[in-house]
């Protein structure tokens, strides 16, 4: 509507009222008239018996009982203004169905209807006021079900070629046609349903449902026609009655939901995920947090995830991805930073601010040579990889990582390590440095964080892995870390640049029984397609020709 009417002038005015531009007070006019007005995106289109809403106000002003009906249209227009003017161009929300933004509003807008519903039972001899008022209801539930029937992309499929490309807020707002009622009953026998317990072959307990919540309405209108006295005396003497029915309700709502449990849509019938919960359970804490790399598995936490601890947070989904080998990713840099969505940096980092550790659960690794893996490649270079987990079996698309949240070194700062070493792994690897950003000074249990800074005169053949160890006086190996190739794998040695440095970023925990003393730091590179080819070492510090140790000393205090 708005686009084929002129008010130019109109949006002049406003974009200097609201500091916004002629083209913002455009979108948000025709996002304001999709929210109140439209047949197809309206709140009330949407979901016709709110409309009741509108009576049911009427009726509390003439009784005067003023503050509800304003309550229920300052919150309206506030939601309705707020994000038709705030949201801009993301004014639809998405998801195929509108008006998403609105959900709040729902609840304040139902308690609206009560007064009429009210009426309506009261009055049964009104036949006509019933007929229309069940009538909006029955279209409501329509609509409804034509919202939840197919799965949510099918309506832009739906369209037709004289839509001329619309999107999913196009005319099918505004245009009988194209409506979403409309169009997907017409596509039900040629796409598959999409009700869960069609889903998962158990499509009688809709109608066992429906049947039970028609006999609830028809005792509640069997109520509605008794004086207030009555009501309370026909409850009093049907107690018995009642509780069954609320027990039976309870035990099909109990039923129903155990039926869909393993719907594929919340990965329910995904073995892995469900061994790695124990998993998680049993190597975190209360305060802990679990970021998921991804939506991937966001649905199967909702449903079926029900930690005590960590809490899990999902990450949106990294424009610097690449979903598929057949898909690039949207962005590309040498920054990971920048192939995150801006507000996971901030987000990340706030959580670490008061953590001492943070895990992450990924759905891609090196099995998938294709993948970008974004946020790993953020935590491996801004923080410590600790450790890595996997359910039994393993599953390569469940990975579990430990980081330490203490801060590494920038690499595109311009600093280098805090420690010098003379190091050498093989012919052309050498180890020009590590840094301790936690001190040297430790306690049993505690994380010891380290960053490399490595080296190579060449181009190298191969590809390398780094293990790292902690070592008594005696020479022998109290800890050791995850062996890993440089920057868990991200920066593998075959793409070293020649007298460019890479830093390395590990880290280890420290035995809980671990004994007051001084130890040393060690380190060894082992070819990483076959393990039993060391690179000998050379330097200052050398145990056993293949394993280099640093200049420094850990001393734990207790």
């Amino acid at each position: 509507l708005a686009g084929t009417l002129s008010y130019s002038a109109v949006y002049e005015l406003f974009a200097g009222v609201l500091h916004r531009s002629p083209q913002q007070i455009q979108t948000a006019h025709r996002a304001f008239h999709t929210y109140i007005l439209s047949i197809g995106g309206s709140i009330g289109g949407t979901s016709p018996i709110l409309l009741l809403a509108v009576p049911g106000a009427i009726m509390l002003y003439r009784q005067g009982r003023y503050r509800y009906p304003l309550a229920i249209v300052a919150i309206l227009m506030g939601f309705a203004v707020g994000y038709a003017v705030l949201r801009g161009d993301h004014w639809f929300g998405g998801l195929s169905w509108p008006p998403r933004f609105l959900i709040p509003v729902v609840p304040f807008l139902m308690l609206g209807t009560l007064p009429v519903l009210d009426k309506v039972l009261r009055l049964p001899s009104r036949r006509r006021i019933i007929f229309s008022v069940a009538l909006i209801c029955i279209y409501s539930v329509w609509i409804q079900v034509c919202a939840v029937s197919v799965e949510w992309g099918q309506y832009v499929r739906l369209l037709p070629p004289e839509a001329n490309g619309l999107g999913e807020w196009g005319g099918g707002l505004n245009v009988v046609r194209y409506l979403r009622w409309v169009l997907i009953p017409a596509a039900w026998g040629q796409v598959p349903f999409d009700f869960a317990w069609v889903r998962v072959g158990v499509p009688a307990w809709p109608i066992v449902c429906c049947i039970v919540v028609a006999l609830g309405v028809v005792w509640l209108i069997s109520l509605g026609g008794k004086q207030p006295k009555a009501v309370k005396i026909h409850l009093r003497g049907s107690l018995l009655q009642v509780g069954i029915s609320i027990i039976l309700m309870c035990g099909l709502i109990g039923l129903g939901l155990g039926a869909i449990d393993t719907d594929d849509l919340y990965s329910g019938s995904n073995a892995s995920l469900r061994a790695v919960l124990p998993l998680i359970e049993s190597n975190t804490k209360l305060g802990d947090v679990l970021l998921l790399t991804d939506n991937e598995y966001e649905l199967f936490f909702l449903n079926h995830g029900k930690l005590s601890f960590p809490r899990v947070i999902s990450l949106p989904d990294a424009p610097g991805e690449q979903p598929s080998p057949e898909q690039p990713a949207l962005v590309k840099s040498t920054n990971p930073d920048a192939l995150l969505v801006k507000s996971s940096v901030p987000l990340i980092y706030n959580l670490a601010q008061n953590r001492s550790t943070l895990w992450i659960m990924a759905d891609l690794g090196v099995w998938h040579p294709w993948a970008v893996r974004p946020v790993e490649r953020f935590m491996v270079t801004h923080f410590y990889p600790i450790r890595e987990l996997v359910p039994d079996p393993p599953d390569p698309r469940i990975r579990l990582i430990e980081y330490s949240t203490v801060h590494a070194p920038d690499p595109f700062a311009f600093r280098g390590p805090d420690n010098l070493s003379d190091l050498r792994f093989g012919d052309f690897v050498r180890l020009a440095g590590f840094s301790l950003p936690s001190g040297t000074s430790y306690k049993s249990g505690d994380i010891l964080p380290l960053s490399l800074y490595w080296q190579t005169e060449t181009a190298l053949q191969h590809d390398y892995t780094v293990a790292y160890f902690l070592a008594d006086a005696d020479g022998n190996n109290v800890a050791q870390g995850a062996d890993s190739q440089p920057a868990s794998g991200f920066a593998p040695t075959t793409s070293w640049l020649p007298n460019v440095p890479q830093w390395d970023n590990r880290a280890l925990r420290l035995p809980e029984a671990l004994i007051p003393g001084t130890y040393k730091i060690w380190l060894r590179l082992y070819q990483s397609d076959d393990n039993s080819i060391l690179l000998p070492v050379t330097g200052t510090s050398v145990r056993d020709k293949s394993l280099g140790v640093l200049p420094v000393e850990i001393t734990i205090t207790g």
